[in-house]
């Protein structure tokens, strides 16, 4: 399509490893990131969420190479 610049909208605690992959598969392209912000109280859904996104992350690099740390 010819972009040069991107913008990814996703969840608060996926931001940084959706940055992560986007940049390594697409180094040519300026990626920014939209997303809500982080909830001032976390529920225990959204601290679940937010640990299996670091679970994610890790294996995110280990497996794949993609330096998201």
């Amino acid at each position: 399509m010819g972009a040069r610049e991107v913008v990814i909208v996703t969840s608060w605690y996926h931001a940084r490893r959706a940055l992560c992959i986007f940049q390594h598969c697409m180094p040519d392209i300026h990626f920014r990131v939209a997303y809500l912000p982080m909830p001032a109280i976390l529920s225990e859904k959204h601290r679940q969420m937010a640990r299996r996104e670091r679970l994610a992350i890790w294996h995110t690099t280990l497996m794949h190479g993609i330096w998201c740390l």
